[in-house]
């Protein structure tokens, strides 16, 4: 994957489309200019990425906060600091 045209383009990605995924994990493609997938938990989007036949090797998760949730914070299923993109 091309790290650098995923970040330019995820960078460039319209906020008010992720409006519909907030408080989800959704899964970006490989260049960050779609979203193949999105499930409420990590787990659920790897299971429909595998029945959608989508090498989960092959795109970006990212969770978008939702209004519920702080603006940063550590996400329960990864322990990874995630925030809402800018």
């Amino acid at each position: 994957m091309n790290v650098q045209a995923f970040m330019k383009n995820r960078n460039l990605f319209p906020q008010d489309d992720l409006l519909q995924y907030l408080g989800q994990w959704v899964a970006f493609d490989e260049f960050g200019k779609s979203i193949l997938a999105a499930a409420v938990t990590l787990e659920q989007l790897e299971t429909t990425l595998a029945e959608d036949k989508i090498d989960p090797q092959t795109v970006h998760f990212e969770y978008i906060a939702g209004p519920d949730d702080d603006a940063f914070q550590f996400s329960p299923e990864t322990k990874h600091e995630v925030s809402l993109p800018k």
